[in-house]
């Protein structure tokens, strides 16, 4: 059996378990290709002007899938100690559902 990526987990709560709040309570959810791109443009501006570690808060984060990219892009070529380490240290989101 296929185990359950963030991305698809993230994806099942915005389309199912969300769906009553969507617009009207000012809810809306970015298409992951856009957040991909957004993450990967913005650290690369980031790190040409920051020394790392940087630390990424998502004020709004919804279903958590800026926070879920960032962590991703930051910690590709790293072990999984170091992973731990960043998300524990550099990773932040807060939502109104929280």
């Amino acid at each position: 059996a296929k185990q359950a990526s963030l991305q698809d987990l993230a994806f099942s709560y915005e389309k199912f378990l969300n769906k009553d709040a969507s617009n009207k309570d000012g809810v809306f959810y970015t298409p992951h290709q856009v957040v991909q791109r957004l993450v990967h443009e913005n650290l690369s501006l980031i790190s040409k002007k920051f020394e790392a570690p940087y630390s990424i808060l998502d004020p709004a984060c919804g279903s958590g899938l800026f926070l879920i990219e960032s962590f991703k892009q930051l910690t590709a070529n790293l072990n999984f100690a170091e992973k731990c380490k960043t998300l524990s240290e550099s990773i932040f989101g807060v939502d109104k559902d929280s």
